[in-house]
Protein backbone atom coordinates (compact mmCIF):
# COMPACT_ATOMS: atom_id res chain seq x y z
CA UNK A 1 0.00 0.00 0.00
CA UNK A 2 1.53 3.29 -1.19
CA UNK A 3 1.85 5.62 2.20
CA UNK A 4 0.01 8.78 -0.27
CA UNK A 5 -3.01 6.28 0.29
CA UNK A 6 -2.48 6.50 4.26
CA UNK A 7 -2.35 10.39 3.50
CA UNK A 8 -5.58 10.48 2.08
CA UNK A 9 -7.26 9.52 5.14
CA UNK A 10 -5.54 12.84 7.01
CA UNK A 11 -8.33 15.32 4.93
CA UNK A 12 -10.45 15.35 8.54
CA UNK A 13 -7.42 15.90 10.61
CA UNK A 14 -6.82 19.12 11.99
CA UNK A 15 -4.23 20.93 9.83
CA UNK A 16 -2.51 23.09 12.88
CA UNK A 17 -1.69 19.99 15.13
CA UNK A 18 1.91 19.73 16.05
CA UNK A 19 4.54 16.99 16.52
CA UNK A 20 8.07 18.30 17.93
CA UNK A 21 7.27 21.14 17.25
CA UNK A 22 6.65 20.33 13.26
CA UNK A 23 2.68 20.54 11.61
CA UNK A 24 2.22 16.95 11.16
CA UNK A 25 0.96 17.29 7.85
CA UNK A 26 4.38 18.61 7.12
CA UNK A 27 6.28 15.67 8.65
CA UNK A 28 4.12 13.42 6.93
CA UNK A 29 4.99 15.02 3.29
CA UNK A 30 9.00 15.23 4.20
CA UNK A 31 8.50 12.15 5.15
CA UNK A 32 7.23 11.18 1.84
CA UNK A 33 9.37 12.57 -0.49
CA UNK A 34 12.29 10.80 1.06
CA UNK A 35 10.47 7.48 0.22
CA UNK A 36 9.96 8.41 -3.13
CA UNK A 37 13.33 9.31 -3.58
CA UNK A 38 15.49 7.28 -1.73
CA UNK A 39 18.40 8.14 -3.26
CA UNK A 40 17.77 11.38 -4.26
CA UNK A 41 17.26 13.05 -1.31
CA UNK A 42 20.59 12.02 0.34
CA UNK A 43 22.75 12.56 -2.94
CA UNK A 44 20.81 16.25 -3.25
CA UNK A 45 21.29 17.67 0.46
CA UNK A 46 24.82 16.47 -0.26
CA UNK A 47 25.21 18.56 -3.60
CA UNK A 48 23.51 21.49 -1.75
CA UNK A 49 25.78 21.45 1.07
CA UNK A 50 29.18 21.10 -0.51
CA UNK A 51 27.55 23.86 -3.32
CA UNK A 52 26.77 25.96 -0.32
CA UNK A 53 30.28 25.26 1.24
CA UNK A 54 31.78 26.62 -2.20
CA UNK A 55 29.70 29.41 -2.35
CA UNK A 56 30.67 30.66 1.22
CA UNK A 57 34.73 29.02 0.41
CA UNK A 58 34.77 31.64 -2.94
CA UNK A 59 33.21 34.47 -1.17
CA UNK A 60 35.95 34.07 1.81
CA UNK A 61 38.49 33.70 -0.96
CA UNK A 62 36.96 36.35 -3.20
CA UNK A 63 37.37 39.11 0.17
CA UNK A 64 40.78 37.51 1.40
CA UNK A 65 42.03 38.39 -2.65
CA UNK A 66 40.81 41.96 -2.11
CA UNK A 67 42.07 42.38 1.48
CA UNK A 68 45.46 40.77 0.28
CA UNK A 69 45.47 43.21 -2.99
CA UNK A 70 44.86 46.12 -0.31
CA UNK A 71 47.40 45.44 2.09
CA UNK A 72 49.81 44.62 -0.84
CA UNK A 73 49.42 48.16 -2.57
CA UNK A 74 49.29 49.96 0.35
CA UNK A 75 52.25 48.41 1.20
CA UNK A 76 53.90 48.99 -2.57
CA UNK A 77 52.52 53.04 -2.23
CA UNK A 78 54.06 53.19 1.27
CA UNK A 79 57.12 51.43 -0.08
CA UNK A 80 57.26 54.28 -3.17
CA UNK A 81 56.73 57.07 -1.04
CA UNK A 82 59.17 56.16 1.41
CA UNK A 83 62.10 55.93 -1.30
CA UNK A 84 60.72 59.12 -2.37
CA UNK A 85 60.87 60.83 0.72
CA UNK A 86 64.72 59.45 1.31
CA UNK A 87 65.60 60.47 -2.37
CA UNK A 88 64.25 63.61 -1.90
CA UNK A 89 65.83 64.08 1.22
CA UNK A 90 68.84 63.49 -0.25
CA UNK A 91 68.01 65.52 -3.32
CA UNK A 92 67.60 68.03 -0.55
CA UNK A 93 70.72 67.93 1.39
CA UNK A 94 72.61 67.79 -2.34
CA UNK A 95 71.02 71.10 -2.93
CA UNK A 96 72.52 72.33 0.36
CA UNK A 97 75.89 71.68 -0.48
CA UNK A 98 75.53 72.93 -3.81
CA UNK A 99 74.10 76.62 -1.79
CA UNK A 100 77.60 75.67 0.04
CA UNK A 101 79.61 75.82 -2.85
CA UNK A 102 77.80 78.22 -4.49
CA UNK A 103 78.23 81.08 -1.77
CA UNK A 104 81.69 81.99 -2.73
CA UNK A 105 83.18 81.04 0.40
CA UNK A 106 86.48 78.72 0.25
CA UNK A 107 85.79 75.06 0.65
CA UNK A 108 88.57 72.58 1.68
CA UNK A 109 88.68 68.81 2.29
CA UNK A 110 88.28 69.56 5.79
CA UNK A 111 85.01 71.88 5.38
CA UNK A 112 83.75 69.06 2.78
CA UNK A 113 84.18 66.54 5.35
CA UNK A 114 82.34 67.83 8.25
CA UNK A 115 79.16 68.64 5.59
CA UNK A 116 79.75 64.84 4.38
CA UNK A 117 79.41 63.85 8.43
CA UNK A 118 76.39 65.25 9.21
CA UNK A 119 74.66 63.52 6.22
CA UNK A 120 76.04 59.92 7.53
CA UNK A 121 74.91 59.98 10.77
CA UNK A 122 71.39 60.59 9.59
CA UNK A 123 69.60 56.88 8.98
CA UNK A 124 67.72 58.08 6.05
CA UNK A 125 70.74 58.10 4.40
CA UNK A 126 71.30 54.49 4.37
CA UNK A 127 72.97 52.92 1.48
CA UNK A 128 75.16 56.08 0.60
CA UNK A 129 78.58 54.84 -0.34
CA UNK A 130 80.06 58.56 -0.94
CA UNK A 131 79.83 62.43 -1.10
CA UNK A 132 81.88 64.41 -3.72
CA UNK A 133 82.35 67.25 -5.31
CA UNK A 134 83.29 67.73 -8.78
CA UNK A 135 84.51 70.55 -10.07
CA UNK A 136 84.07 71.78 -14.15
CA UNK A 137 87.39 72.29 -15.54
CA UNK A 138 87.62 73.93 -18.97
CA UNK A 139 90.14 71.86 -21.51
CA UNK A 140 92.24 74.56 -21.56
CA UNK A 141 92.98 74.91 -17.81
CA UNK A 142 93.27 70.97 -16.93
CA UNK A 143 96.80 71.04 -16.39
CA UNK A 144 96.68 73.86 -14.23
CA UNK A 145 94.00 72.36 -12.68
CA UNK A 146 96.00 69.39 -11.75
CA UNK A 147 99.31 71.53 -10.57
CA UNK A 148 96.71 73.75 -7.96
CA UNK A 149 95.05 70.42 -6.97
CA UNK A 150 98.58 68.89 -5.84
CA UNK A 151 99.70 71.76 -4.43
CA UNK A 152 96.48 72.03 -1.72
CA UNK A 153 98.01 68.67 -0.70
CA UNK A 154 96.72 66.07 -2.95
CA UNK A 155 100.01 64.75 -4.38
CA UNK A 156 99.64 62.32 -7.39
CA UNK A 157 96.78 64.35 -8.47
CA UNK A 158 95.65 63.48 -12.07
CA UNK A 159 92.53 63.42 -14.14
CA UNK A 160 91.21 60.20 -15.53
CA UNK A 161 90.26 59.27 -17.69
CA UNK A 162 92.06 61.15 -20.49
CA UNK A 163 89.71 63.33 -21.48
CA UNK A 164 89.28 63.92 -25.37
CA UNK A 165 90.17 66.41 -27.49
CA UNK A 166 87.17 67.59 -28.53
CA UNK A 167 85.71 67.62 -24.99
CA UNK A 168 85.21 71.36 -23.91
CA UNK A 169 84.47 70.65 -20.13
CA UNK A 170 85.63 68.19 -17.82
CA UNK A 171 83.82 67.16 -14.55
CA UNK A 172 86.75 66.06 -12.07
CA UNK A 173 86.20 64.65 -8.68
CA UNK A 174 88.25 67.35 -6.77
CA UNK A 175 86.92 66.45 -2.81
CA UNK A 176 85.06 62.96 -1.63
CA UNK A 177 84.06 61.85 1.64
CA UNK A 178 84.78 59.76 3.55
CA UNK A 179 88.71 59.94 2.63
CA UNK A 180 89.23 56.23 2.96
CA UNK A 181 91.72 54.50 0.47
CA UNK A 182 89.01 52.82 -1.38
CA UNK A 183 87.92 56.48 -1.91
CA UNK A 184 90.85 58.22 -2.58
CA UNK A 185 91.32 56.42 -5.46
CA UNK A 186 88.32 58.20 -7.07
CA UNK A 187 90.01 61.62 -6.92
CA UNK A 188 90.52 62.63 -10.31
CA UNK A 189 87.78 60.98 -11.95
CA UNK A 190 86.22 62.46 -15.04
CA UNK A 191 82.51 61.68 -14.46
CA UNK A 192 81.38 62.97 -17.65
CA UNK A 193 83.92 60.13 -19.54
CA UNK A 194 80.72 57.58 -18.27
CA UNK A 195 77.99 57.97 -20.74
CA UNK A 196 74.62 57.38 -18.16
CA UNK A 197 76.46 59.64 -15.41
CA UNK A 198 77.38 62.48 -18.68
CA UNK A 199 73.37 62.24 -19.36
CA UNK A 200 72.69 63.16 -16.23
CA UNK A 201 75.16 66.02 -16.27
CA UNK A 202 73.51 67.02 -19.13
CA UNK A 203 69.88 66.64 -18.06
CA UNK A 204 70.93 68.80 -14.44
CA UNK A 205 72.93 71.56 -16.44
CA UNK A 206 69.45 71.92 -18.63
CA UNK A 207 67.05 71.64 -16.19
CA UNK A 208 68.95 73.44 -13.23
CA UNK A 209 67.82 70.76 -10.67
CA UNK A 210 69.46 67.43 -9.48
CA UNK A 211 69.41 64.65 -11.82
CA UNK A 212 69.83 60.80 -11.28
CA UNK A 213 71.48 58.79 -12.99
CA UNK A 214 70.20 54.86 -14.59
CA UNK A 215 72.12 51.84 -12.31
CA UNK A 216 75.52 52.29 -12.90
CA UNK A 217 78.61 49.38 -12.26
CA UNK A 218 80.30 51.47 -9.56
CA UNK A 219 83.87 51.46 -10.12
CA UNK A 220 85.87 49.13 -8.44
CA UNK A 221 89.59 48.42 -7.79
CA UNK A 222 91.58 45.07 -7.88
CA UNK A 223 89.91 42.04 -6.35
CA UNK A 224 86.59 43.95 -5.27
CA UNK A 225 83.18 42.80 -5.69
CA UNK A 226 80.99 44.04 -8.46
CA UNK A 227 78.69 46.28 -7.03
CA UNK A 228 76.18 48.65 -8.66
CA UNK A 229 74.42 51.85 -8.06
CA UNK A 230 73.63 55.30 -8.87
CA UNK A 231 74.56 58.71 -8.55
CA UNK A 232 72.78 62.00 -8.00
CA UNK A 233 73.84 65.22 -9.21
CA UNK A 234 73.52 68.47 -7.78
CA UNK A 235 74.49 71.29 -9.92
CA UNK A 236 76.15 74.52 -8.57
CA UNK A 237 76.17 77.56 -10.82
CA UNK A 238 78.48 80.99 -10.72
CA UNK A 239 76.49 83.91 -9.82
CA UNK A 240 76.23 85.59 -13.49
CA UNK A 241 75.10 81.74 -14.57
CA UNK A 242 72.57 82.10 -17.79
CA UNK A 243 70.21 79.07 -19.17
CA UNK A 244 72.13 79.29 -22.63
CA UNK A 245 74.82 77.72 -21.88
CA UNK A 246 77.42 75.75 -19.76
CA UNK A 247 80.36 78.35 -18.63
CA UNK A 248 78.29 79.39 -15.26
CA UNK A 249 78.70 75.96 -14.02
CA UNK A 250 81.63 75.73 -11.05
CA UNK A 251 80.51 71.77 -10.50
CA UNK A 252 78.15 69.60 -9.24
CA UNK A 253 78.24 67.70 -5.70
CA UNK A 254 76.86 64.35 -6.23
CA UNK A 255 76.45 61.32 -3.56
CA UNK A 256 77.25 57.90 -5.06
CA UNK A 257 74.64 55.32 -3.54
CA UNK A 258 74.45 51.43 -3.85
CA UNK A 259 71.38 50.49 -5.05
CA UNK A 260 70.43 47.54 -2.99
CA UNK A 261 70.79 48.83 0.06
CA UNK A 262 69.03 52.10 -0.55
CA UNK A 263 66.35 50.10 -1.28
CA UNK A 264 66.77 47.79 1.31
CA UNK A 265 66.70 50.69 3.91
CA UNK A 266 63.23 51.83 3.05
CA UNK A 267 62.34 47.88 2.72
CA UNK A 268 63.12 47.06 6.34
CA UNK A 269 61.87 50.40 7.24
CA UNK A 270 58.60 49.32 6.26
CA UNK A 271 58.62 45.96 7.22
CA UNK A 272 58.29 44.75 3.78
CA UNK A 273 60.58 42.21 3.84
CA UNK A 274 57.90 39.60 2.78
CA UNK A 275 57.05 41.09 -0.29
CA UNK A 276 57.89 39.82 -3.68
CA UNK A 277 59.50 43.34 -5.38
CA UNK A 278 60.41 44.46 -8.71
CA UNK A 279 62.09 48.25 -8.91
CA UNK A 280 62.49 49.41 -12.49
CA UNK A 281 64.27 52.41 -14.02
CA UNK A 282 61.70 54.06 -16.03
CA UNK A 283 60.50 50.49 -18.16
CA UNK A 284 59.68 47.18 -17.01
CA UNK A 285 62.59 45.51 -19.25
CA UNK A 286 65.60 43.16 -17.79
CA UNK A 287 67.88 45.94 -18.79
CA UNK A 288 66.15 48.44 -16.46
CA UNK A 289 65.69 46.29 -13.14
CA UNK A 290 67.23 48.15 -10.41
CA UNK A 291 66.20 45.88 -7.21
CA UNK A 292 64.79 42.23 -7.36
CA UNK A 293 63.74 40.48 -4.57
CA UNK A 294 61.89 36.93 -4.15
CA UNK A 295 60.56 35.32 -7.06
CA UNK A 296 56.81 36.35 -8.97
CA UNK A 297 53.91 34.47 -8.06
CA UNK A 298 53.01 32.60 -11.33
CA UNK A 299 49.63 34.12 -12.30
CA UNK A 300 49.30 36.68 -9.89
CA UNK A 301 47.79 39.54 -9.72
CA UNK A 302 50.53 42.64 -10.38
CA UNK A 303 50.45 45.64 -8.55
CA UNK A 304 52.27 49.09 -9.62
CA UNK A 305 52.94 52.27 -8.48
CA UNK A 306 55.23 54.84 -10.07
CA UNK A 307 57.37 57.28 -8.19
CA UNK A 308 59.77 60.29 -9.15
CA UNK A 309 63.22 60.11 -7.74
CA UNK A 310 64.63 63.07 -8.86
CA UNK A 311 64.28 63.79 -12.62
CA UNK A 312 63.58 59.87 -13.20
CA UNK A 313 60.63 57.72 -12.86
CA UNK A 314 60.81 54.29 -11.25
CA UNK A 315 58.57 51.62 -11.24
CA UNK A 316 57.83 49.46 -8.23
CA UNK A 317 56.25 46.16 -8.86
CA UNK A 318 54.68 43.31 -6.58
CA UNK A 319 52.34 40.46 -7.13
CA UNK A 320 49.44 39.02 -4.95
CA UNK A 321 48.40 35.16 -4.74
CA UNK A 322 46.47 34.26 -7.96
CA UNK A 323 42.86 33.87 -7.69
CA UNK A 324 43.28 29.99 -8.16
CA UNK A 325 44.97 29.33 -4.85
CA UNK A 326 43.03 28.98 -2.06
CA UNK A 327 44.72 30.03 1.07
CA UNK A 328 44.66 28.05 4.42
CA UNK A 329 41.17 29.66 5.44
CA UNK A 330 39.07 28.68 2.49
CA UNK A 331 40.94 24.81 2.71
CA UNK A 332 39.48 24.68 6.51
CA UNK A 333 36.14 25.98 5.08
CA UNK A 334 35.76 23.29 2.40
CA UNK A 335 37.46 20.39 5.05
CA UNK A 336 34.36 21.81 6.91
CA UNK A 337 31.95 21.74 4.71
CA UNK A 338 32.86 18.64 3.28
CA UNK A 339 32.73 17.19 6.94
CA UNK A 340 28.92 19.06 7.12
CA UNK A 341 28.31 17.25 4.01
CA UNK A 342 28.90 13.94 4.97
CA UNK A 343 27.17 14.13 8.35
CA UNK A 344 23.91 15.54 6.10
CA UNK A 345 24.06 12.68 3.95
CA UNK A 346 24.04 10.28 6.86
CA UNK A 347 21.41 11.93 9.00
CA UNK A 348 18.74 12.11 5.70
CA UNK A 349 19.55 8.27 5.10
CA UNK A 350 19.12 7.77 8.70
CA UNK A 351 15.65 9.91 7.88
CA UNK A 352 15.06 7.49 5.49
CA UNK A 353 15.31 4.48 7.37
CA UNK A 354 13.17 6.06 10.11
CA UNK A 355 10.70 6.82 7.02
CA UNK A 356 10.55 3.67 5.74
CA UNK A 357 10.49 1.87 9.29
CA UNK A 358 7.45 4.05 10.40
CA UNK A 359 5.75 3.20 6.78
CA UNK A 360 6.34 -0.05 7.44
CA UNK A 361 5.00 -0.04 11.18
CA UNK A 362 2.03 1.64 9.64
CA UNK A 363 1.45 -0.84 6.77
CA UNK A 364 1.66 -3.89 9.40
CA UNK A 365 -0.71 -2.41 11.53
CA UNK A 366 -3.03 -1.58 8.82
CA UNK A 367 -2.83 -5.33 7.68
CA UNK A 368 -3.25 -6.17 11.67
CA UNK A 369 -6.15 -4.33 11.80
CA UNK A 370 -7.58 -5.95 8.91
CA UNK A 371 -6.63 -9.56 9.66
CA UNK A 372 -8.09 -8.70 13.51
CA UNK A 373 -11.42 -7.51 11.63
CA UNK A 374 -11.22 -10.65 9.45
CA UNK A 375 -10.47 -12.58 12.47
CA UNK A 376 -13.16 -11.37 14.33
CA UNK A 377 -15.53 -11.89 11.18
CA UNK A 378 -14.54 -15.66 10.88
CA UNK A 379 -15.37 -16.33 15.00
CA UNK A 380 -18.35 -14.82 14.13
CA UNK A 381 -19.42 -16.69 11.01
CA UNK A 382 -18.60 -20.25 12.73
CA UNK A 383 -19.76 -19.81 16.07
CA UNK A 384 -22.75 -18.86 13.85
CA UNK A 385 -22.81 -22.33 12.22
CA UNK A 386 -21.89 -24.44 15.04
CA UNK A 387 -25.01 -23.12 17.45
CA UNK A 388 -26.91 -23.88 14.17
CA UNK A 389 -24.90 -27.10 14.76
CA UNK A 390 -26.41 -27.60 17.90
CA UNK A 391 -29.37 -26.19 17.86
CA UNK A 392 -30.01 -28.53 14.80
CA UNK A 393 -28.76 -31.36 17.34
CA UNK A 394 -31.01 -30.09 19.90
CA UNK A 395 -34.16 -30.02 17.78
CA UNK A 396 -33.66 -33.64 16.28
CA UNK A 397 -32.76 -35.20 19.81
CA UNK A 398 -35.69 -33.54 21.33
CA UNK A 399 -38.16 -34.90 18.69
CA UNK A 400 -37.04 -38.35 19.44
CA UNK A 401 -37.04 -38.59 22.35
CA UNK A 402 -39.07 -40.90 24.16
CA UNK A 403 -37.54 -39.86 27.65
CA UNK A 404 -35.33 -36.64 29.54
CA UNK A 405 -32.69 -39.11 30.68
CA UNK A 406 -32.37 -40.57 26.53
CA UNK A 407 -32.20 -36.85 25.18
CA UNK A 408 -29.87 -35.94 27.38
CA UNK A 409 -28.23 -39.44 26.42
CA UNK A 410 -28.45 -38.83 22.83
CA UNK A 411 -27.67 -34.79 23.02
CA UNK A 412 -24.56 -35.48 24.92
CA UNK A 413 -22.83 -37.95 23.09
CA UNK A 414 -23.45 -35.69 19.85
CA UNK A 415 -21.79 -32.65 21.27
CA UNK A 416 -19.22 -34.74 22.72
CA UNK A 417 -18.39 -35.39 19.00
CA UNK A 418 -18.77 -32.22 17.83
CA UNK A 419 -16.31 -30.77 20.42
CA UNK A 420 -13.70 -33.82 20.15
CA UNK A 421 -13.90 -32.53 16.03
CA UNK A 422 -13.11 -28.74 17.69
CA UNK A 423 -10.28 -29.56 19.81
CA UNK A 424 -8.53 -31.42 16.61
CA UNK A 425 -8.91 -28.61 14.65
CA UNK A 426 -7.46 -26.37 17.11
CA UNK A 427 -4.68 -28.19 17.07
CA UNK A 428 -4.66 -27.68 13.11
CA UNK A 429 -5.57 -24.24 13.92
CA UNK A 430 -8.38 -24.13 12.11
CA UNK A 431 -6.50 -25.17 8.76
CA UNK A 432 -6.53 -28.44 6.50
CA UNK A 433 -6.96 -31.49 8.96
CA UNK A 434 -5.88 -35.08 8.45
CA UNK A 435 -9.04 -37.46 7.14
CA UNK A 436 -7.16 -40.47 9.38
CA UNK A 437 -7.14 -38.37 12.60
CA UNK A 438 -10.79 -37.40 12.88
CA UNK A 439 -11.59 -40.94 11.83
CA UNK A 440 -9.58 -42.50 14.44
CA UNK A 441 -10.56 -39.19 16.76
CA UNK A 442 -14.52 -40.36 16.82
CA UNK A 443 -13.65 -44.20 17.04
CA UNK A 444 -11.34 -43.90 19.33
CA UNK A 445 -13.19 -45.62 22.38
CA UNK A 446 -14.38 -48.39 20.45
CA UNK A 447 -10.70 -49.44 19.21
CA UNK A 448 -9.97 -49.30 22.37
CA UNK A 449 -12.32 -51.76 23.71
CA UNK A 450 -12.32 -54.32 20.41
CA UNK A 451 -10.13 -53.05 17.91
CA UNK A 452 -10.02 -55.89 15.63
CA UNK A 453 -13.40 -55.96 14.69
CA UNK A 454 -13.15 -52.05 13.38
CA UNK A 455 -11.26 -52.37 9.84
CA UNK A 456 -10.22 -48.99 8.50
CA UNK A 457 -8.41 -48.51 5.05
CA UNK A 458 -8.08 -45.77 2.66
CA UNK A 459 -4.91 -42.84 2.28
CA UNK A 460 -4.54 -40.06 4.41
CA UNK A 461 -5.72 -36.53 2.69
CA UNK A 462 -6.49 -33.04 4.67
CA UNK A 463 -10.50 -31.53 4.45
CA UNK A 464 -11.42 -27.98 5.27
CA UNK A 465 -12.46 -27.36 8.62
CA UNK A 466 -16.06 -27.33 8.12
CA UNK A 467 -15.97 -30.29 6.14
CA UNK A 468 -13.96 -32.01 9.01
CA UNK A 469 -16.51 -30.90 11.79
CA UNK A 470 -19.41 -32.53 8.88
CA UNK A 471 -17.22 -36.01 8.81
CA UNK A 472 -16.69 -36.51 12.26
CA UNK A 473 -20.05 -35.57 13.15
CA UNK A 474 -21.17 -38.22 10.10
CA UNK A 475 -18.83 -41.18 11.65
CA UNK A 476 -19.94 -40.06 15.12
CA UNK A 477 -23.76 -40.76 14.11
CA UNK A 478 -22.62 -44.00 11.99
CA UNK A 479 -20.26 -45.80 15.09
CA UNK A 480 -23.20 -44.55 17.32
CA UNK A 481 -25.83 -46.48 15.43
CA UNK A 482 -23.58 -49.34 14.88
CA UNK A 483 -22.83 -50.03 18.96
CA UNK A 484 -26.73 -49.44 19.25
CA UNK A 485 -28.36 -51.23 16.69
CA UNK A 486 -25.81 -52.20 14.07
CA UNK A 487 -22.82 -54.86 13.85
CA UNK A 488 -21.12 -53.34 17.08
CA UNK A 489 -24.33 -54.34 19.13
CA UNK A 490 -23.21 -58.37 19.60
CA UNK A 491 -20.24 -59.74 19.80
CA UNK A 492 -19.35 -61.07 16.49
CA UNK A 493 -20.58 -58.33 13.97
CA UNK A 494 -17.57 -56.23 12.14
CA UNK A 495 -17.48 -52.72 10.98
CA UNK A 496 -15.60 -51.58 7.31
CA UNK A 497 -14.56 -48.18 6.67
CA UNK A 498 -12.75 -47.54 3.77
CA UNK A 499 -12.25 -44.75 1.16
CA UNK A 500 -10.36 -44.15 -2.03
CA UNK A 501 -9.59 -40.79 -4.09
CA UNK A 502 -11.60 -40.55 -7.15
CA UNK A 503 -9.92 -37.55 -8.28
CA UNK A 504 -8.14 -34.69 -6.88
CA UNK A 505 -11.06 -32.71 -5.47
CA UNK A 506 -12.91 -35.47 -3.67
CA UNK A 507 -12.70 -38.75 -1.07
CA UNK A 508 -15.21 -41.45 -2.08
CA UNK A 509 -16.12 -43.49 1.13
CA UNK A 510 -17.68 -46.66 2.24
CA UNK A 511 -18.96 -47.74 5.51
CA UNK A 512 -19.96 -51.27 5.98
CA UNK A 513 -21.44 -53.60 8.93
CA UNK A 514 -21.62 -57.41 8.83
CA UNK A 515 -22.50 -59.71 11.69
CA UNK A 516 -25.25 -57.97 13.07
CA UNK A 517 -28.58 -58.08 13.99
CA UNK A 518 -30.45 -57.44 10.40
CA UNK A 519 -32.38 -53.79 10.36
CA UNK A 520 -36.18 -54.28 10.89
CA UNK A 521 -38.16 -54.65 7.75
CA UNK A 522 -40.41 -51.75 9.52
CA UNK A 523 -38.11 -48.99 11.21
CA UNK A 524 -39.35 -45.67 12.09
CA UNK A 525 -37.01 -42.52 11.22
CA UNK A 526 -34.97 -41.57 13.78
CA UNK A 527 -32.26 -38.50 14.52
CA UNK A 528 -30.17 -40.06 13.20
CA UNK A 529 -30.98 -40.38 9.31
CA UNK A 530 -32.34 -36.57 9.25
CA UNK A 531 -29.66 -35.66 11.04
CA UNK A 532 -27.33 -37.39 8.26
CA UNK A 533 -29.69 -36.75 5.35
CA UNK A 534 -30.54 -32.78 5.79
CA UNK A 535 -27.77 -31.34 8.42
CA UNK A 536 -24.67 -33.01 6.77
CA UNK A 537 -25.06 -34.13 3.69
CA UNK A 538 -25.82 -30.19 3.02
CA UNK A 539 -22.37 -29.10 4.84
CA UNK A 540 -20.68 -31.70 2.72
CA UNK A 541 -23.01 -30.83 -0.50
CA UNK A 542 -22.74 -34.55 -1.14
CA UNK A 543 -25.61 -37.05 -1.75
CA UNK A 544 -25.19 -39.58 1.45
CA UNK A 545 -26.83 -43.04 0.30
CA UNK A 546 -28.31 -45.36 2.79
CA UNK A 547 -28.79 -48.89 2.32
CA UNK A 548 -30.43 -50.84 5.16
CA UNK A 549 -29.27 -54.37 3.57
CA UNK A 550 -30.40 -57.45 5.59
CA UNK A 551 -26.50 -57.97 6.22
CA UNK A 552 -26.28 -54.60 7.79
CA UNK A 553 -26.16 -51.54 6.86
CA UNK A 554 -24.29 -50.08 3.89
CA UNK A 555 -23.41 -46.25 3.66
CA UNK A 556 -21.41 -44.25 0.49
CA UNK A 557 -20.95 -40.54 0.56
CA UNK A 558 -17.78 -37.51 -0.62
CA UNK A 559 -16.00 -35.39 1.00
CA UNK A 560 -14.13 -32.67 -1.04
CA UNK A 561 -10.43 -32.74 -0.52
CA UNK A 562 -9.08 -29.67 0.59
CA UNK A 563 -5.60 -28.23 -1.52
CA UNK A 564 -2.55 -27.59 0.80
CA UNK A 565 -1.69 -23.96 -0.21
CA UNK A 566 -0.51 -20.92 1.77
CA UNK A 567 -2.46 -19.38 4.54
CA UNK A 568 -5.12 -17.30 3.62
CA UNK A 569 -8.35 -15.69 6.10
CA UNK A 570 -11.85 -15.62 3.79
CA UNK A 571 -12.99 -11.89 3.15
CA UNK A 572 -16.11 -13.27 1.97
CA UNK A 573 -17.73 -13.20 4.87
Amino acid sequence: MRISSLLEGTAGWNKNLVLDGVPILRKQRFSEFLIRYPRVAPIAAFILAILATLFVAMSVERANRVERRIAVTEQVNALGQDLERRAAAMQAYLISGAALFGSGIEVDQATFDRFAATLQSDKDYQGILALGWSQRVPGERLRSFERAAVAEGMPGYHVWPSPAATQASIYSIKYIAPLIPSSTRLLGFNLHSEPNQGAAIDRAILTGKPAITGLVRLIRFGNEPVRYGFLMFAPVFADHYEQTGDRAVKGFIFGTMRGEDFIMASVNHLAASQLDLEIYDEAETSSRLLFHRGSPIANGQAVTSRITIADRQWIVKSTTLPGNVLSQTGMLILLAGLIIASLLLYIVRLAIRQALFDRQQLLVREEQDGIRAILTRELNHRVKNTLANVLSILSLSRRNATDLDSFAETFDGRVRALSATHNLLMHSNWGPTSVVQVIQTEMAPYFETDPLRIALEGPDAVVAPNDALSLGLLIHELVTNAAKFGALSNATGTVSLTWTTSNEHQLLFNWREDGGPPPPTKRERGFGSDLIEKVISRELHSDIKLDFAPTGLRVSFAVPIRQVGAFALRRDI
